[in-house]
Protein backbone atom coordinates (compact mmCIF):
# COMPACT_ATOMS: atom_id res chain seq x y z
CA UNK A 1 0.00 0.00 0.00
CA UNK A 2 1.22 3.53 -0.77
CA UNK A 3 1.69 6.31 1.63
CA UNK A 4 -0.89 8.44 0.32
CA UNK A 5 -3.11 5.52 0.06
CA UNK A 6 -2.78 4.71 3.73
CA UNK A 7 -3.37 8.37 4.75
CA UNK A 8 -6.54 8.91 2.18
CA UNK A 9 -7.93 5.72 3.88
CA UNK A 10 -7.54 7.09 7.38
CA UNK A 11 -8.59 10.89 6.09
CA UNK A 12 -11.76 8.94 5.04
CA UNK A 13 -12.02 7.09 8.16
CA UNK A 14 -12.08 10.29 9.96
CA UNK A 15 -14.35 11.76 7.63
CA UNK A 16 -16.79 8.86 8.68
CA UNK A 17 -15.94 8.97 12.24
CA UNK A 18 -16.93 12.72 12.13
CA UNK A 19 -20.47 12.19 10.57
CA UNK A 20 -21.70 9.00 12.23
CA UNK A 21 -20.58 10.96 15.74
CA UNK A 22 -22.73 14.01 14.37
CA UNK A 23 -25.51 11.97 13.25
CA UNK A 24 -25.74 9.81 16.74
CA UNK A 25 -25.91 13.24 18.22
CA UNK A 26 -28.79 14.48 16.59
CA UNK A 27 -30.54 11.81 17.21
CA UNK A 28 -29.91 11.95 21.14
CA UNK A 29 -31.00 15.53 20.87
CA UNK A 30 -33.65 14.62 18.75
CA UNK A 31 -35.03 11.97 21.31
CA UNK A 32 -34.14 14.38 24.33
CA UNK A 33 -35.91 17.12 22.89
CA UNK A 34 -39.04 14.85 22.03
CA UNK A 35 -39.49 13.24 25.48
CA UNK A 36 -38.74 17.08 27.16
CA UNK A 37 -41.80 18.59 25.21
CA UNK A 38 -44.07 15.68 26.21
CA UNK A 39 -43.21 16.17 29.50
CA UNK A 40 -43.90 19.39 29.57
CA UNK A 41 -47.28 18.61 27.53
CA UNK A 42 -48.47 16.63 29.81
CA UNK A 43 -47.26 18.58 33.07
CA UNK A 44 -49.07 21.42 31.51
CA UNK A 45 -52.48 19.38 30.77
CA UNK A 46 -52.33 17.70 33.80
CA UNK A 47 -51.91 21.12 36.13
CA UNK A 48 -53.30 23.65 34.00
CA UNK A 49 -50.00 25.72 35.00
CA UNK A 50 -50.61 29.59 34.77
CA UNK A 51 -49.11 31.72 31.75
CA UNK A 52 -45.97 32.91 33.43
CA UNK A 53 -45.20 29.07 34.89
CA UNK A 54 -46.08 28.00 31.15
CA UNK A 55 -43.17 30.16 29.60
CA UNK A 56 -41.12 28.90 32.48
CA UNK A 57 -41.33 25.82 31.59
CA UNK A 58 -40.69 26.21 27.96
CA UNK A 59 -37.94 28.26 28.54
CA UNK A 60 -36.22 25.30 30.48
CA UNK A 61 -36.91 22.97 27.18
CA UNK A 62 -35.25 25.35 24.93
CA UNK A 63 -32.11 25.89 27.09
CA UNK A 64 -32.27 21.96 27.46
CA UNK A 65 -32.26 21.62 23.58
CA UNK A 66 -28.80 23.97 23.31
CA UNK A 67 -27.47 22.45 25.85
CA UNK A 68 -27.81 19.08 24.35
CA UNK A 69 -27.41 20.15 21.18
CA UNK A 70 -24.45 21.82 22.63
CA UNK A 71 -23.19 18.47 24.22
CA UNK A 72 -24.25 15.89 21.53
CA UNK A 73 -23.84 18.05 18.47
CA UNK A 74 -21.34 21.38 18.54
CA UNK A 75 -18.74 19.59 20.41
CA UNK A 76 -17.69 16.26 18.44
CA UNK A 77 -18.18 18.45 15.33
CA UNK A 78 -15.51 21.11 16.75
CA UNK A 79 -13.33 17.83 17.91
CA UNK A 80 -9.72 17.85 16.35
CA UNK A 81 -9.46 14.02 15.25
CA UNK A 82 -5.71 13.20 14.26
CA UNK A 83 -5.10 10.49 11.92
CA UNK A 84 -2.37 9.01 14.91
CA UNK A 85 -5.49 9.14 16.84
CA UNK A 86 -7.50 6.56 14.34
CA UNK A 87 -4.27 5.14 13.89
CA UNK A 88 -4.07 4.23 17.63
CA UNK A 89 -7.61 3.12 18.29
CA UNK A 90 -7.22 0.66 15.18
CA UNK A 91 -4.36 -0.50 16.62
CA UNK A 92 -5.86 -1.03 20.17
CA UNK A 93 -9.02 -2.68 18.44
CA UNK A 94 -6.63 -5.04 16.53
CA UNK A 95 -3.39 -6.25 18.43
CA UNK A 96 -2.00 -7.80 15.27
CA UNK A 97 -0.57 -4.26 14.04
CA UNK A 98 1.25 -3.74 17.76
CA UNK A 99 2.16 0.08 17.24
CA UNK A 100 3.39 -0.19 13.53
CA UNK A 101 0.75 1.93 12.14
CA UNK A 102 1.19 4.65 14.80
CA UNK A 103 4.73 5.08 13.57
CA UNK A 104 3.93 4.47 10.24
CA UNK A 105 1.05 7.18 10.14
CA UNK A 106 3.72 9.51 12.50
CA UNK A 107 6.77 8.58 9.75
CA UNK A 108 4.69 9.85 6.64
CA UNK A 109 3.17 12.90 8.51
CA UNK A 110 6.31 14.09 9.32
CA UNK A 111 7.82 13.23 6.09
CA UNK A 112 5.27 15.04 4.74
CA UNK A 113 5.76 18.02 6.61
CA UNK A 114 9.67 18.22 5.95
CA UNK A 115 9.04 18.11 2.12
CA UNK A 116 6.69 21.43 2.34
Amino acid sequence: MERSQLIERLSAMRTTIRRRLIAHGLCVVLAGSVAVFLAAVTLDWLLWLPSPLRTAVSLCCVVTFVAAALRWVIRPAQARLGLDEIAARIESHFGTFQDRLTSTVDFLQRRDAGSE
